[in-house]
């Protein structure tokens, strides 16, 4: 027990002394925050599976895309009207299922969050069939994020209005 407290001690001090906006990515917003770490439950059906979950992308207070990743590995993604798309990102593995109680409730939360931004992406875990808030991020993937095409990267950038709701 005790040399599995001194590495978790190790773990948790090296993460307090992180730089997190050039760690993996390029992700400056994070600059100048003071470091915390918050310990909460496992939200974990199987110990050896995550839960799923969902990344609600709302452009100036919008849910426009939903991506859902299932436990199998796969993911579906819906656009503003849950109508299934298989363009935008780079999709290894797709499933088409019908969108649920807890995709729509997860869009309707996130444009309440979103409104005061541009751009954010929430994400919601799925445990027991429950949904949960699990973060906000403004820069997703570090920006790395692939597309499937140069036109679908110009369609998700054109969903992003930089004057604001009342330039509209």
């Amino acid at each position: 027990a005790k040399q599995l407290y001194e590495i978790t001690k190790k773990n948790i001090t090296g993460w307090l002394e992180q730089d997190y906006s050039f760690w993996n990515g390029f992700e400056l917003n994070y600059r100048g925050i003071k470091p915390k770490i918050l310990i909460e439950p496992l939200m974990r059906e199987d110990i050896d599976i995550n839960s799923e979950e969902l990344n609600i992308y709302c452009f100036n207070g919008a849910a426009k895309i939903a991506v859902k990743f299932l436990k199998n590995n796969k993911m579906c993604v819906w656009d503003e009207n849950y109508k299934l798309i298989n363009e935008i990102f780079i999709i290894k593995e797709k499933e088409e299922i019908k969108v649920d109680e807890n995709v729509i409730k997860a869009c309707e939360l996130s444009k309440e969050l979103s409104c005061e931004f541009s751009f954010v992406r929430i994400d919601w875990l799925i445990y027991k069939k429950k949904l949960y808030f699990n973060e906000m991020t403004f820069t997703p993937y570090s920006g790395f994020m692939k597309f499937d095409t140069r036109k679908n990267n110009i369609k998700l950038g054109e969903m992003l209005n930089l004057k604001g709701k009342e330039n509209e």
